[in-house]
Order: structure tokens, then C-alpha cells, then sequence
């Protein structure tokens, strides 16, 4: 018998009707590094930012960290000091805690990833500093959209920090690929990525951590695609002193071969590798133009409207919100954009449920006896089954019943799991 959770997520993703700010100070005398604003409203004075560090470091001297404040209406700041020398401060609304430390922990470590630990601890010049840091803003923007997502025509896709994957119908034959070329490149670092998304990666790239993989990936869509590009980068917890360098391929458009490496090879040298080791790829891309995160030749549920695949362990995920072209129309489902906001807002809420209990119960979970959730709205239904490290999150018609519901839930994620070429 499965272990079933009822969770009410509500009906519709809560929308930010303020901006979300968020500041950078120094610790140690409060001048600001960087401010970025995301949404309607008006930028933070100098003022309020004066009085926000004054509060921390007033709670400092009384050795007392201030952490968070709320207000009834769903307001809320957060303070976190990182190196004792950096002091971010994130204002938000109709957020969690746990989604605004998210955020500010991947925002020092987009810092460390630019700059390096050292430059943070010990800046040469704040000035040079801040300058340096402009060549981030996008990738800051990106991640304050974890917690300020405003409702659109096309909404983004990204979920809590995850890095988003691809199921690639020949992600066997581009991990091959993968491999030679990472080793031509003296490195064992590499990922294949299509549209932003990851589709393969070498066993050495998942042993990074998952903000490292996040980073990596996201680095890689503010830079001028070309044949050979170079950026030197920290790895906030592998290397936080000494750069690598993320080499970066476009074999195509929307495709892009993602290496670590040394000082060497140089660029040039780089350009003749991905010349001589994918020459002959042409054929294996050339579903990419009308690319899809879940391929169409996978036999699922024609009622599914949307499926959001998460492995916590890997700390990634597979998001379609249209696994059946003809599935929103024959059943009168929601706009396909709407669906992404959706499946996000039902993740956000049950996913910490069930995984609290996937942790509290004494066996693993599996197609067999999974941990479940269900929630029911006049014009969908939302079903989630956890199996082990994997959490899967469907959007379907209202008029499906529970028990049917539960059982395209494990369907498809045993077609999901079972399709071996895709190296979930």
C-alpha cells in the first residue's frame, strides 16, 4: 500500500507585487558593492540601506546574528555575511526563507566564481572590485528570478536552484562524443549542453558540487557564442583560489560543448579539437532545431499536460510543459505558459513534504511503494510520487480521478527512468 500525502499548494502561483531587491555591502564599513532590483517599484535609498546594515551590525555587537524578518503581508528581509567580509541583504515578497537563503548562497558564490575568495577577503580595490562584478549582473538577475517570478507569455523554467537537464534522444551517442573530446582537452571536466540545458556530462563534472554545476551552466548563456571562448573561473568549493578556465564550443545554435580545463590547450588549438572530434555529429544534432526537454518519440499518457522530473541526489531536473502537443487541446487544460508556473508552484510546496517523509519513514521508496501527493483544482489536477532519488510532478485534466492519476504518475516515470540512452 502506498503512502499518500494530500497537499494543498492553491490554486495559482503567487505573484510579486513589489520589487525584490537585493544588496551587497561590505561587513566591515557598509559600502555598497552592488544593488540589483528586479520588478516594479523604486530602488532602495542610500538610507534604508544604511539602516539595514545598521540593524546587523547593531545585532553583531550585542554578539546576536540577525537572520530574517517578516511581516503579516508577506514581506520579508534576509541577512546573510559571508568570508566576514561580505554582507548581502535580499528583500523579497511572497517568498520563503529557505528560497531567499537560496538565493543569496548562490549569489556569493556567482561572486567567488567571478572574483575568487581571496579578492572577497582581502580586495585590492573596492572600486576595481565592483567594476569586476558588472559582468555578473545577468547571471544575479537570473537568480533573483528564483524568488521574484512574475506571471508571463513565456516563464522561466528554472526551479529552486536546480540545474535543468535535457532528455536527448542520442544522449548515448553525445556522451561518447563527450568523452573523446574531454580527453583530447587534457580534462575530465565536460558537458554537452543544448538550449541551456544539460543533456550529458563526464562522471568527473558531476562530482562538482550542484551550485557549481548550476554556475557553470548558467555562465555559459551571458557569453558571445563562437566556435572557441575561454572564461576564467573559481570553483566556489573545489578551487575558490585558483581559476580554471571554462572552455566553451558552439558546434551549432543551441548547442554548446562546455570543458574545464588549465592553461592549456590555447584557443586555436581548441578550435582544431572540436573541428576533428565532432566533424562528424551533424547527423547525431540535427533534432536539435526543434528541440524538446522530453523527445516526442516516448510513448506517455496522452492526458499529461506537463511533467516536472527531479533527481535530489544529482540536484537536477527535466521540466515539459507540453509532453503531448494535442494533450492541452483535447482536454481544455491550461495555456501551455501557465502550465510551467504550475508545475513550479506544486513542486515549491510538496516537494519539502514529501521529502520529509521519503527521510522520516524507515524504508526506501520505490515504484512499488511510493510516497504520493495529490491536489485537485476545478480546472486541473497536480499528482507527485517520489521512487527513491527521483520526484516526479504531473499537471493533468480536472476530470481525471485520483487513482488513475496516481497510476500515469508511475507509468510514466517508470518510461522515464527506463529509457537508459537518455543517462538520467
Amino acid at each position: 500500500m502506498s503512502s499518500q500525502s494530500n497537499v494543498d499548494v492553491g490554486s495559482a502561483p503567487k505573484k510579486n507585487n513589489c520589487a525584490t531587491h537585493l544588496v551587497a555591502l561590505t561587513s566591515s564599513s557598509g559600502l555598497p558593492i552592488f544593488t540589483r532590483k528586479k520588478g516594479d517599484g523604486e530602488p532602495l535609498s542610500f538610507s534604508t540601506i544604511g539602516s539595514l546594515y545598521g540593524m546587523f551590525t547593531f545585532g553583531k555587537s550585542a554578539n546576536a546574528t540577525l537572520e530574517v524578518t517578516k511581516s503579516p503581508d508577506g514581506k520579508a528581509i534576509v541577512w546573510k555575511e559571508y568570508a566576514d567580509s561580505v554582507l548581502l541583504i535580499l528583500c523579497a515578497e511572497n517568498a520563503s526563507t529557505e528560497e531567499m537563503n537560496k538565493v543569496l548562497e548562490l549569489t556569493f558564490s556567482a561572486i567567488v566564481l567571478r572574483v575568487g575568495l581571496r579578492e572577497i577577503k582581502e580586495p585590492r580595490n573596492l572600486e576595481l572590485l565592483k567594476r569586476e562584478l558588472k559582468n555578473i549582473y545577468p547571471l544575479i538577475d537570473r537568480i533573483l528570478g528564483l524568488v521574484h517570478e512574475v506571471e508571463k507569455s513565456n516563464p522561466s523554467t528554472d526551479v529552486h536552484g536546480l540545474l535543468e537537464c535535457a532528455l536527448y534522444e542520442e544522449n548515448q551517442v553525445l556522451q561518447a562524443y563527450l568523452e573523446t573530446h574531454v580527453e583530447n582537452m587534457a580534462s575530465m571536466y565536460g558537458c554537452v549542453m543544448l538550449h541551456g540545458r544539460v543533456a550529458v556530462a563526464t562522471p568527473s563534472w558531476w562530482t562538482l558540487t550542484p551550485i557549481e554545476r548550476l554556475l557553470l551552466a548558467l555562465a555559459t548563456q551571458y557569453d558571445t557564442p563562437s566556435v572557441a571562448r575561454d572564461l576564467p573561473v573559481f570553483l566556489p568549493d573545489k578551487s575558490p583560489d585558483v581559476p580554471y578556465r571554462l572552455v566553451m564550443s558552439q558546434l551549432m545554435p543551441g548547442v554548446e560543448i562546455c570543458t574545464l580545463c588549465g592553461p592549456t590547450p590555447e584557443l586555436p588549438e581548441v578550435e582544431a579539437i572540436v573541428n576533428f572530434n565532432w566533424k562528424n555529429c551533424s547527423e547525431v544534432l540535427k533534432g536539435v532545431v526543434d528541440f524538446k526537454s522530453v523527445p516526442d518519440s516516448l510513448v506517455l499518457d496522452t492526458h499529461l499536460m506537463g511533467l516536472l522530473l527531479v533527481n535530489v541526489e544529482d540536484s537536477k531536473y527535466v521540466l515539459c510543459n507540453e509532453p503531448n502537443t494535442e494533450a492541452g487541446s483535447k482536454n481544455n487544460g491550461p495555456p501551455v505558459a501557465h502550465r510551467t508556473n504550475i508545475l513550479k508552484t506544486f513542486y515549491s510546496t510538496a516537494a519539502p513534504v514529501l521529502q520529509q517523509q521519503a527521510f522520516s519513514g524507515t524504508r526506501e521508496t520505490d515504484l512499488m511503494d511510493p510516497i504520493e501527493a495529490f491536489w485537485s483544482s476545478e480546472f486541473y489536477k497536480c499528482h507527485a510520487i517520489v521512487s527513491g532519488a527521483n520526484q516526479l510532478f504531473i499537471l493533468l485534466p480536472s476530470m481525471i480521478p485520483r487513482h488513475l492519476a496516481s497510476a500515469i504518475s508511475r507509468q510514466t516515470l517508470q518510461v522515464l527512468l527506463s529509457e537508459k540512452m537518455f543517462c538520467w
